[in-house]
């Protein structure tokens, strides 16, 4: 069988960029090119039904269900370090005889460097350079795509839902969670001088630590909200693109913001990084080459 693979960290922060790089990638190979392969999930907890609900309301495709597989952590061993003991997961992996198979760096450094399978597709993310030094990538069924001028991360697109009716009411969009996170100071100084102009500023923020987000409750016009809304897109016509404490290679926000028509403030910062670059292609109206088709160099090594 051929897999797309990815581990969950948990059911609060499971929606990030790199999930919706490997899920575009699973859905166009199932869906575009009618590839038989599937999804397997590693968590804690069963995060399937989140899954089925998050390509409901994001793309225009079928969900095969019997296609997604889980890998339950619950209950397994830990040593004395605190580690889980991987021995049951990677024979279950290795039971599924996996030919070809796609996973993000993290979810490789989750399973110790080992992913039981014939061609390992590798996806780096922002945590490549500091992962690379602690995994085997050199072994010879191995391919590491990383963000370069050689290959680009690309999204699955031409499906994502969207309400074409949405208000152009002049409602800004922008993204504090996580790594993008930004105190008083920093906001007032790259984010205020915009929100004078915008009718209402929607933040998305961590779930989990709210109290981060005390200092914006003075502001009228901000509204919070934790978890990603159905019609997403639908909710604004300005997005933000703020990331200050990070170096980000490989943003999506900046591409599907621009696929919508929305109108982008980029936040300079003098960082040669894959914001920038993103940025500069979609005011030189250059973005083809961020959306996935069979050209892919990964889509091509699952169809070859």
């Amino acid at each position: 069988m051929d897999a797309v693979v990815h581990y969950f960290l948990n059911a609060d922060n499971f929606i990030n960029g790199s999930f919706f790089y490997i899920l575009d990638y699973y859905l166009y190979l199932t869906n575009e090119c009618k590839k038989d392969i599937y999804f397997i999930g590693i968590s804690e907890y069963d995060y399937r039904p989140f899954m089925f609900d998050v390509i409901f309301k994001r793309y225009n495709v079928p969900i095969i269900t019997n296609k997604y597989i889980w890998i339950s952590l619950a209950g397994l061993e830990r040593t004395t370090d605190i580690c889980l003991d991987l021995t049951k997961v990677l024979y279950k992996l290795v039971s599924f005889r996996i030919a070809t198979c796609l996973l993000n760096i993290e979810t490789l450094q989750f399973l110790n460097g080992i992913m039981p399978a014939k061609l390992v597709l590798i996806q780096g993310t922002h945590n490549t350079n500091d992962i690379n030094n602690k995994l085997d990538l050199y072994q010879k069924n191995y391919v590491l795509f990383e963000e370069n001028d050689k290959y680009t991360k690309k999204l699955y697109l031409q499906r994502l839902k969207y309400n074409s009716h949405s208000l152009n009411n002049n409602t800004g969009f922008v993204n504090l969670k996580g790594l993008r996170y930004i105190n008083r100071d920093d906001f007032e100084q790259h984010i205020q001088p915009y929100l004078y102009n915008l009718n209402k500023l929607y933040v998305l923020g961590d779930k989990n630590l709210k109290s981060n987000y005390d200092y914006l409750f003075k502001y009228d016009k901000i509204e919070m909200i934790y978890d990603n809304p159905a019609d997403f897109f639908s909710l604004f016509d300005v997005y933000i693109d703020i990331t200050l404490n990070t170096f980000d290679y490989s943003p999506r926000m900046l591409i599907e913001a621009a696929w919508f028509n929305k109108k982008i403030i980029y936040i300079d910062n003098d960082r040669e990084d894959g914001a920038k670059k993103r940025y500069n292609d979609i005011i030189n109206n250059n973005i083809d080459k961020y959306i996935l088709n069979q050209d892919d160099d990964i889509i091509k090594l699952f169809l070859k």
